[in-house]
């Protein structure tokens, strides 16, 4: 649903020339439209820095799964939301948060694709290749 709320709004406000609310719509479009890609990141790197699936359940009905089932979609965009208030801002502060905790997303965004890549797509791309 919110991808195409959020596409409707940013074509609205493209139709209206307002392209800094189009920019704007369209980057919460995309990051939520990505919501399935940080899904697979956030267990990947939850499970790595946690040295195994704690609090992740067969059933998808674990406190992490239940936490991360929403905030895939909603953190993303949280920090999107974050990001350009702090873009707007003036104070310097909360610019620096904002690039600190965009780092740290990175950090964990990267911790995610070496979990991927060690654990399904090496395994995956090794089983293919002995075929």
């Amino acid at each position: 649903m919110l991808i195409i709320l959020f596409a409707v709004f940013a074509w609205r406000a493209a139709r209206a020339r307002d392209f800094t609310s189009h920019r704007q719509w369209a980057l919460r479009t995309f990051i939520v439209a990505n919501g399935v890609w940080f899904q697979r990141l956030g267990y990947l790197a939850w499970v790595v820095i946690n040295q195994g699936p704690r609090g992740i359940t067969a059933k998808m009905d674990g406190p992490f799964d239940v936490f991360w089932a929403f905030g895939s979609y909603l953190l993303p965009l949280a920090i999107l939301e974050f990001y350009m208030r702090a873009k707007e801002s003036r104070s310097v502060k909360m610019k620096i948060a904002s690039a600190i905790t965009i780092s740290v997303s990175a950090l964990l965004m990267m911790v995610g694709v070496a979990g991927l890549t060690l654990f399904l797509w090496l395994p995956l791309l090794k089983k293919m290749l002995l075929t």
